[in-house]
Formats: structure tokens, C-alpha cells, sequence
């Protein structure tokens, strides 16, 4: 079975690629797809996307697929600081965990139009 992801316009594949300092062509040879291709997905030319390709284009971006996808169509990607909490929380050991869990509990979970309103 494909899936077929269609990657609205604001997507985040150019703000990613600039950020790691690459160029469309260096992005087009790390993945082996064309530069016109990426121009395509960066510019919305009426262009599907599919996994795979999201896939190899994460993976020079060094993100998930799902990072490439913009806020509206992805509202619970993980900023950077949370990524580095998470990271940070699985290499910590049994004991860290645990310190890590009680410091956490008392803090109230949104609900999801809560969430929504506070972004």
C-alpha cells in the first residue's frame, strides 16, 4: 500500500535546509532526487510528496517526516528544547527517572482545546 502525503504550502522543508546550511542542490544529491524536485516541494508546485521521499529528506535534515509538515498540519511536533528533554530523560538512569517523574507529576496536562488556545 503507498501513502501519499500532499505537503501544504507552508511546509518546512526550505526553513529546515537553510538551518543545516544547505542548498536545494546539496539536498537534491545527499537524497538522489533533482533540484527541480526540491524546488517543487519547497515552492508547492502542485507537487505530492510521498513517504519515501519524506523520509530521505528528514533523514538529511536530520528531523522526522513529520517535522516537514507545518504547524497547522502538524500541531504537536516537538520544539528543540523539548526534544533535548526527552533526550536528556532517556539516557538518565532508573533513580534520574524517577526524580524526573515527581518533578513532573504536579503539573496540570491541557486538554486539547486548551492546548490549542495556549498555541
Amino acid at each position: 500500500m503507498t501513502y501519499v502525503l500532499t505537503m501544504h504550502p507552508a511546509n518546512r522543508v526550505r526553513s529546515l535546509r537553510k538551518t543545516a546550511g544547505m542548498s536545494q542542490t546539496d539536498l537534491a544529491e545527499r537524497t538522489g532526487v533533482s533540484q527541480p524536485y526540491i524546488s517543487q516541494v519547497e515552492n508547492q508546485a502542485g507537487l505530492t510528496l510521498d513517504i519515501a521521499r519524506m523520509r530521505m529528506i528528514a533523514r538529511e535534515l536530520k528531523c522526522t517526516p513529520a517535522d516537514l509538515l507545518s504547524d497547522e498540519d502538524n500541531p504537536d511536533r516537538l520544539t528543540d528544547e523539548e526534544r533535548e528533554l526527552i533526550a536528556r530523560f532517556r539516557m538518565a538512569g532508573r533513580g534520574q527517572r524517577e526524580m524526573i517523574k515527581r518533578v513532573a507529576e504536579p503539573l496540570e496536562v491541557p486538554n486539547e482545546g486548551e492546548r490549542r488556545a495556549a498555541a
